[in-house]
């Protein structure tokens, strides 16, 4: 709301508050482009020196109207409450920011034991990888959906290498611009100072229009340095998100790497359960086979796994000891939960990566395009008064030639 609006209202905020934001909104919005924070403590300081407090409190505003302008973040339950809502969670409970940071380091970790053994299991999985592929096995070769991904991820590693090397020939020019201004503003001194000697002749007149032309050399206009400005400001925010779609691209290949060791854990867990309804059955070790789910697909082993997880878990383990139910239960919602998630997941990757590359292309158009307008106009104007200043030594050139 505008300053003068009576809904307007000042949230007092922390640094902690906009770093438990960014921590939430990675962990509950998995696949979306979290803006950064900007460079904080000591990376901070030796970047901005002495204006780190002032480059802080910008990079803030700019991190927090970025997540607000965010089409997916903008309208979170976790901005909401950072900007001063309230969430009715049923019946006279309500959840405020304050109640989110106040429980922020108190969450349970009972996640973290799967967490250890989800990333063995990662170890694991690369070792044998990479052992398959010294041995001149097939099991190293990488599946189409994680030959895509690679693809996609080095696709986007060059666009990023691009656009930081684009961004660096942008700031160097303006670097040399200032030493440009620097001399040309010496040689319009001299010619002032040469030209303002002795008598107001034609000679000095010359010199007089000759400094006048090298001080509009010296001249940005304000639309030039919007554009200038605002190129530089395009291409900071294109280097940020190539930076974020590899993170979100990484959250792709970490859901899918649960989504397949739940489903190696359930395979395991039903191949247990075969062998009781076997033993119990008076069947050889082996030949045991529960009940599949009428129309379980089999030509994928994920897929496979899912179907066998959505069937009736009574019917599959009702001669299974207790210990053995609860963990194929267990297994099965695992296995359900990773899949929901990476689907989820992948769908907001690439809806992600679409905007990002629509973006790409619009933005550094329009960059481009005011930066050759205001340029198309100066040069116009710099072209004119050196095609008068050539006009006025010609001139003085004919009426030496005459006087002599």
């Amino acid at each position: 709301s505008p300053p003068t609006s009576p809904r307007t209202r000042a949230i007092p905020r922390t640094l902690a508050d906009f770093l438990l934001l960014r921590d939430r909104l990675l962990a509950a919005r998995r696949g979306v482009m979290v803006p950064r924070l900007p460079p904080l403590f000591i990376a901070g300081r030796l970047e901005a020196g002495h204006g780190y407090v002032e480059a802080r409190r910008k990079g803030l505003e700019r991190f927090l109207k970025r997540v607000v302008a965010h089409a997916r973040l903008g309208h979170s339950k976790e901005v909401w409450l950072f900007l001063g809502g309230v969430v009715e969670e049923g019946g006279d409970d309500a959840t405020t920011w304050e109640d989110w940071r106040e429980g922020a380091g108190r969450e349970p970790g009972a996640g973290r034991a799967r967490w250890l053994q989800h990333e063995v299991w990662k170890c694991g999985r690369w070792m044998n990888r990479a052992l398959a592929s010294v041995l001149g096995s097939n099991e190293s070769a990488r599946s189409d959906s994680e030959e895509r991904v690679e693809q996609l991820r080095m696709y986007i590693t060059h666009v990023g290498e691009n656009l930081r090397r684009l961004l660096g020939a942008v700031q160097h020019v303006g670097e040399r611009k200032l030493q440009l201004d620097l001399a040309l503003r010496g040689v319009s001194n001299s010619l002032t100072l040469l030209g303002g000697r002795g008598e107001q002749d034609g000679f000095n007149a010359l010199l007089q229009n000759g400094s006048r032309v090298f001080h509009l050399e010296t001249q940005e206009t304000t639309d030039s340095v919007k554009s200038h400005g605002k190129l530089v400001e395009t291409l900071e925010d294109l280097v940020e998100r190539s930076d974020g779609a590899l993170e979100i691209i990484a959250q792709r290949i970490d859901a899918q790497f649960l989504y397949e060791h739940a489903a190696e854990d359930f395979r395991r867990t039903r191949h247990a359960v075969e062998a009781k309804i076997g033993e119990a059955n008076g069947e050889p070790a082996g030949q045991a086979q529960p009940p599949h789910p009428q129309g379980a697909p089999s030509a994928t082993p994920n897929a496979a796994a899912v179907a066998m997880a959505n069937a009736s878990v009574t019917q599959l383990t009702k001669l299974a000891d207790a210990g053995l139910r609860d963990e194929f239960v267990a297994a099965s919602r695992r296995l359900n939960a990773s899949k929901a998630s990476y689907e989820n997941v992948a769908r907001t990757v690439n809806s992600e990566l679409r905007r990002f590359k629509r973006d790409l292309s619009d933005q550094l158009s329009d960059a481009l395009a005011a930066v050759a307008a205001s340029l198309a106009a100066r040069h116009t104007a710099q072209g004119s008064a050196w095609g008068a200043l050539a006009a006025v030594c010609e001139r003085a050139s004919e009426a030496r030639r005459a006087a002599a």
